[in-house]
């Protein structure tokens, strides 16, 4: 056996194969170890060698790595500041976590009345990370809040990372007037010409009640239950909820009301009532906690949960004592403990054993989880046995599933998974099996075009105590051809399927049915500057016994966010209609609905909503329109009273001297904290706080953009102007560059393999790994003295810097070119082994 420059070879590299009867086969194991790197593609193993007699027979060994396609996405900002009524642009980080290139697209959903995001695009090669800019516009008069838009990455139809970005507002209209708490006050109701519906009434509360004390609760109440229309006033936006009210505050949190809580997978997941729920965090220990009673009022739940963190591991103990007796019918007794630990390597641990009692028996549970996350590879496995299942507060009797990913080459990707389970449902008897899989690869035709396929079967059987049962298998095959970019996107795709029904009677007679499904689909968007359009089309066909109707044909259209007028307090409309077919075999239906979101004077806002839909008919043959309205006003409740005003600026200190000089520029979206008053800073770096508390102002570094480093600490005292100035980093590139050694040896390892360690004077390090041609980028270094040393450790291959370590001084907003670190092959050392005075430390190299 003779090694590639790649794989490491563990087993034996030379063997004897005894004779046997002539044309027999014979196997030969080898085992080798994959680069945790392994990029996808063909891995040349080694050669095998064969050898009788003269004969000599050579045979490649190759590995197939399996392409994954993984994404992850992240603010650019861990917190952004925004200003009510100005642009905002949204920086979103995106990397290549698959080990082959891969187009990664990214939509994004903004708050209601902020300006649209159009999705964007991303083509990354493995471990490539790239920053995307998205631009939006946050309302005038949207008021001093928090909102989260959130971003989606997509590969295909799979979404396969999601981030929320924190975004600060602040509206200065607002800065004059007190502080407190939003209560935000609606009334709905819903007509139609035939039909109508009980108003309904909700209040939501949200905001600062102290110093990083916040405090979120909602609730509702309906004149008559038994005409509302919930269907209805739920397009229109009411909450119709259980009441609830929550506080949190630094460390520590606590909700009454409807609530529920998961304390393991063991102690109980799901559990829900009326009652209490907290919990607090001070140091390595937590502890959270819920008392309640069920809504039918046939039980109480009642448990918690403390944990400890001892460096990289956690150890936690949970007890419960959960009983619902009404529909459900679960109920829990457990006690259980708890571990996790990261050993490192991108691996996570986690393990679980509990003692369960419910209703029916006891018995020890225990649950194992493996994941690892690393730049190349995803794999998570978990396993639980949870006596009692899902009928005592857990996921299954039995639950394994297993989700694992690579990469094979720059366009070509491939992700699988499986799940098994076995359970006992609460009430209904007998034994409930399910088990699937799938299996889809992706390739990158273009950059904003993709081809995919998928291949899935789920199948499930249930049998009742009196041996009767059912069961279903389902094997689909499905293919699609996807447009992503641009104001236009588009999609065609086509599936196949089968599917089996077994019914068993008590008798024993087993009753087989199967059939077959076939089914194409388009569908296409055009984003306007006003409006966004789209539509879509399918057709299937499914056999007897599939659970489908045999024939199906389906076309949407619609627009959303339909913009007539430019001003912010203007209308935004939306329309679409669904025409469903069953060529005969049923009428045809069309489900229509328009609706519209009208601010109004007087901080009033009107949202209306009106359905024709032909599946709903509340009385007799005739389909009626259904108008969902809602009118909602907010209140402030804010009990502080006017006080004068801290202003300050934050400006760019380019040569770092403290001063803020005639050409260093404000910077904008920059958040000032001082105890839990925020600020934002404008286009030309300006900010006001209310009040001139002796409380130390700080900018809060979370909302600083890549490239520059927070100032020291500042205090405020009286109403006073304050200068804080945020000091660029500096910008290194380092490139790795083989040699030969003295027996003219060169590395073989490919650059993605390698990386860069930057440590500055007080040990604090950066780390970065290498590209395809060998070049580190570290692009904000805060100012100091640093040591670059290479890092070998994701490489097989023995490797050593040459020439002495390249230390280097950056300073502010300084850009320096490109430096070179020199590494070649380590040479073998190889040791005599022996034992005695005159052996040791005697050598060879």
């Amino acid at each position: 056996m003779r090694p590639g420059p790649r794989a490491e070879v563990l087993s034996a590299y030379a063997g004897t194969i005894t004779p046997q009867t002539p044309d027999s086969d014979r196997a030969i194991t080898i085992v080798t170890r994959i680069p945790a790197r392994a990029a996808a593609g063909i891995l040349p193993v080694g050669e095998a060698e064969f050898i009788a007699d003269s004969v000599s027979i050579v045979v490649p060994i190759e590995l197939v790595i399996e392409r994954v396609r993984r994404a992850s996405i992240l603010p650019s900002r861990p917190t952004y500041g925004a200003l009510a009524g100005q642009k905002l642009l949204l920086g979103i980080e995106v990397r290549n976590l698959g080990n082959s290139p891969d187009t990664v697209s990214i939509v994004a959903d903004v708050p209601v009345g902020w300006s649209r995001i159009i999705g964007q695009r991303v083509a990354l090669i493995p471990g490539e990370r790239r920053v995307v800019t998205f631009e939006t516009k946050v309302p005038q008069g949207a008021g001093s809040t928090a909102a989260y838009p959130a971003f989606r990455a997509l590969m295909g139809d799979s979404v396969v990372a999601l981030a929320t970005v924190p975004v600060q507002v602040e509206d200065p209209a607002e800065r004059d007037r007190p502080v407190g708490p939003q209560l935000t006050v609606g009334s709905s109701t819903a007509f139609g010409d035939s039909v109508a519906s009980s108003p309904a009434f909700d209040f939501a509360l949200s905001g600062a009640v102290a110093n990083g004390v916040a405090v979120i609760g909602r609730a509702s109440f309906a004149l008559d239950e038994a005409t509302l229309d919930r269907r209805a006033l739920a397009r229109a936006g009411a909450y119709l909820g259980g009441a609830f009210i929550s506080i949190r505050g630094p460390g520590w949190y606590g909700t009454a009301g409807n609530t529920g809580t998961t304390l393991s997978s063991l102690t109980g997941i799901g559990a829900f009532g009326r009652g209490v729920t907290g919990g607090g965090a001070r140091g390595p220990a937590s502890m959270t906690g819920m008392v309640a009673d069920v809504p039918n009022g046939t039980g109480v739940q009642a448990g918690g949960r403390a944990d400890y963190q001892i460096k990289r591991s956690t150890i936690g103990v949970a007890a419960s004592h959960f009983a619902d007796a009404g529909a459900s019918g679960r109920g829990l007794d457990a006690v259980g403990l708890i571990g996790s630990t990261n050993p490192g390597a991108g691996f996570r641990l986690s393990a679980e054993a509990a003692w369960r009692q419910y209703d029916g028996g006891s018995g020890a549970g225990v649950a194992l989880g493996v994941e690892r996350n690393t730049d190349k590879d995803l794999l998570s496995v978990m396993f639980a046995h949870a006596p009692g299942g899902s009928q005592a507060y857990g996921r299954a009797l039995s639950d394994v599933s297993a989700v694992w990913g690579r990469r094979f080459s720059d366009r070509v990707a491939l992700q699988t998974n499986m799940f098994s389970s076995v359970d006992r449902p609460p009430r209904a008897g007998g034994e409930f099996k399910a088990n699937g899989w799938a299996v889809g690869p992706r390739y990158a035709i273009r950059p904003d075009l993709s081809a995919e396929l998928e291949v899935r079967r789920n199948s499930f059987e249930s049998q009742n105590v009196s041996g009767g049962g059912f069961a279903s298998t389902d094997m689909t095959t499905s293919a699609a051809l996807r447009k992503v970019g641009g104001r236009t996107m588009w999609t065609a795709g086509a599936s196949v399927g089968s599917t089996k029904r077994t019914t068993t009677l008590s008798s024993g007679t087993a009753i087989d049915l199967t059939a077959q499904r076939y089914g194409i689909s388009a569908g296409a968007a055009v984003i306007l500057p006003r409006m966004v359009l789209s539509g879509g089309a399918d057709y299937s066909r499914s056999g007897t016994g599939s659970g489908f109707a045999p024939r199906q044909a389906r076309l949407t259209l619609g627009a959303s966010r339909i913009a007539p007028f430019s001003s912010p307090r203007a209308p935004i409309f939306r329309a679409e209609a669904e025409i469903t077919s069953w060529f005969g075999d049923q009428p045809s239906t069309v489900v229509a609905r328009i609706g519209t979101e009208l601010p109004l004077p007087g901080e009033f806002s009107l949202v209306v909503d009106a359905e024709r839909n032909p599946l709903i008919r509340p009385a007799g043959d005739r389909t009626p329109w259904i108008v969902a309205l809602r009118l909602e006003r907010g209140f402030s409740l804010g009990w502080a009273v006017h006080t004068p005003m801290t202003r300050g600026t934050v400006f760019q200190d380019r040569n770092g001297n403290g001063v803020r000089d005639s050409d260093e520029q404000g910077l904008a979206g920059v958040m000032i904290r001082r105890g839990s008053q925020t600020a934002v800073t404008d286009g030309s770096g300006r900010f006001a706080l209310q009040g001139t508390d002796p409380v130390p102002l700080e900018v809060d570094p979370v909302s600083l953009p890549a490239g520059v480093v927070a100032p020291s600490m500042a205090q405020g005292h009286g109403a006073q102007t304050l200068a804080f100035g945020v000091v660029p980093t500096g910008a290194v590139a380092v490139r790795l560059v083989p040699v030969l050694d003295e027996l003219g040896r060169r590395p073989e390892s490919p650059f993605s393999d390698l990386a860069v360690l930057a440590r500055d004077d007080r040990g604090a390090e950066w780390y970065l790994r290498a590209d395809s041609t060998g070049l580190v980028r570290f692009d904000a270094l805060p100012p100091g003295r640093y040591t670059f040393v290479p890092d070998f450790a994701g490489t097989t291959e023995r490797l050593r810097q040459t020439g002495d370590a390249v230390i280097l001084e950056v300073k502010p907003g300084e850009n320096l070119p490109p430096l070179e670190v020199r590494f070649t092959v380590r040479p073998a050392r190889l040791f005599n082994g022996g034992q005695g005075q005159t052996d040791q430390g005697r050598r060879r190299r």
